[in-house]
């Protein structure tokens, strides 16, 4: 019987040494971000129009994921010759149109790389450009390569371009047709990255080994990625400093809480919730970066929060929370104190009381005024809020 037992349990062991181990695979496994094989058009049609259509007869993806430029797309000169080849629609870029796909969600994702179907149609062409960006004005060229010489522009050519794709929460992706003679076709754009890190396997404490996949708690050292729908707490100082280099994701509707400090040295970006519970604070020589639809969370349950300086780098003066939320209003006494000039562009809402120490608060989306909340002293509110 001890031995049955014996086996048993170290037959138990074993499934779960299995599975931790496969799941840090997964953690650190090529991914696909994003993928457009641009439908099944029933003829020439127009980018803005081909948005409005409906499948197939239309783009793979929809909202948020945008389609602009000068290109048409095809349904003739099928892709094919490749593995993967949808052959179906196609984009056609004349001399002198582009192709620009915007609202790529690339922000969780490392090693990026970026790989699709071209057709050309004379030997010799070779001006297809390829660039990426992050702010849809400053962009990077990727470098590939296209065979040149008799009977080149035939076939479809599957590549794999290289250079350095930004992690970006609006990643850009735009083809580009240099060329005084040629044309191009694209189709079977794919992005594929890596998590960076040690990705959320639940909501939890920082410190839980459930709250991660692969059951390793990230250190100092470690990248950190929460899950969209996960509510991670820093709950535990000798995680609370992330190191120069690490990257700390928290991904839209993801939410990272602190009751302690966090000293963030490294790069931060909240695409989702930062949220400062009693006793947490942001500070450190690193970045942070917060996305389009992201939401600072002032949550204290007694005294005034503040006040608020440059120290605290986790509301940074530019790229800085689009809402703010302050919430737990038990006093006049509660509530912050901003002594720092900030812009916040969505929804300001609070439960407690806003001390504005000589500086300014502009607010150029909504305001909302909650149970308990008011200003000391008059915000600067913009012509659209």
């Amino acid at each position: 019987m001890k031995l049955i037992c014996l086996k048993h349990f170290l037959f138990r062991r074993i499934v779960l040494v299995c599975v931790f181990y496969f799941l840090g695979l997964i953690a650190h496994s090529q991914v696909t971000v994003f993928s457009e094989n641009f439908g099944t058009p029933t003829g020439t049609t127009s980018l803005a129009t081909y948005i409005t259509g409906t499948a197939p007869a239309t783009f793979q993806n929809g909202s948020p994921i945008t389609f602009t430029g000068t290109g048409s797309i095809r349904n003739t000169s099928n892709s094919t010759g490749y593995v993967g080849a949808s052959g179906g629609g196609n984009v056609l870029l004349a001399v002198g149109q582009e192709l620009l796909i915007s609202n790529v969600n690339s922000s969780a994702f490392a090693s990026l790389s970026l790989s699709f179907g071209v057709l050309k149609t004379d030997n010799n062409a070779s001006s297809l450009s390829v660039e990426v960006s992050s702010d849809g004005i400053n962009f990077t060229a990727l470098t590939y390569s296209l065979p040149t010489g008799t009977g080149t522009a035939v076939p479809w050519y599957y590549r794999t371009a290289t250079g350095t794709i930004p992690s970006a929460a609006n990643l850009r992706i735009r083809f580009r047709n240099n060329s005084t003679t040629a044309q191009y076709r694209i189709d079977d754009v794919l992005l594929t990255g890596q998590y960076p890190g040690i990705v959320s396997a639940q909501s939890g404490n920082w410190s839980s080994t459930t709250t991660w996949v692969g059951g390793v708690v990230p250190d100092a050292a470690s990248n950190a990625i929460i899950s969209s729908g996960h509510t991670v707490l820093m709950d535990n100082l000798s995680f609370a400093t992330r190191n120069a280099g690490v990257i700390t994701t928290v991904s839209a509707t993801g939410t990272l809480a602190t009751g302690v400090a966090i000293t963030n040295n490294g790069n931060m970006t909240i695409n989702g919730t930062f949220q400062i519970n009693q006793n947490g604070f942001g500070g450190g020589t690193g970045t942070w970066t917060y996305g389009s639809s992201s939401t600072l969370i002032y949550n204290h349950t007694t005294g005034n929060y503040g006040p608020i300086d440059n120290s605290h780098t986790y509301w940074p003066a530019s790229s800085g929370p689009i809402n703010v939320t302050v919430l737990n209003a038990l006093n006049t006494s509660s509530g912050i104190t901003l002594a720092v000039a900030r812009t916040v562009s969505g929804v300001f809402q609070t439960s407690a009381g806003i001390t504005l120490n000589a500086v300014n608060l502009t607010l150029t989306g909504q305001v909302i005024l909650n149970a308990g909340g008011f200003f000391q002293q008059s915000p600067i509110y913009g012509i659209s809020s």
